[in-house]
């Protein structure tokens, strides 16, 4: 008896138990860097993959423009990479329901180039000085 009544528990709390999290989809869009940190031309057909970035976001920063002060975001903590293989310039996926930033990375002659633009429906850029010769930063769109 008391495992029939554990069973119609599991049962009747199944649903509120398993209950799925909302989600949300990302559509990326980005240009292809078209030359590597040296100057040497970067054709298409050399792009290897597109490594999209996703995680928190930090604080954001106001930075002035010509156009006045712009409010740029600012990544926080890593939590996962989303991988377009090839030229291929735009990507969709299925996150739990947050807010994120996105930077992407584009990997040609073997080698990952700097950061994007950090991106979370508005975007500007940063990147590191590299130490090889890299393909230059991908600029990336999300919305």
């Amino acid at each position: 008896m008391v495992r029939l009544i554990f069973i119609f528990a599991l049962l009747a709390l199944g649903p509120w138990v398993y209950a799925q999290t909302p989600s949300i989809t990302v559509n990326a869009s980005w240009v292809h860097p078209t030359s590597y940190n040296d100057g040497s031309s970067l054709a298409p057909t050399e792009v290897q993959q597109t490594r999209i970035e996703y995680g928190t976001c930090g604080l954001p920063l106001n930075v002035a423009t010509a156009n006045g002060m712009q409010t740029v975001p600012v990544f926080g903590s890593h939590q996962g990479d989303l991988i377009a293989v090839g030229g291929k310039t735009t990507l969709s996926a299925t996150l739990p329901q947050a807010t994120y930033c996105f930077r992407a990375y584009t990997t040609a002659g073997g080698a990952e180039g700097p950061a994007s633009n950090t991106a979370t429906n508005a975007a500007t850029s940063s990147q590191p000085s590299p130490l090889q010769k890299l393909p230059n930063a991908p600029t990336l769109q999300v919305n």
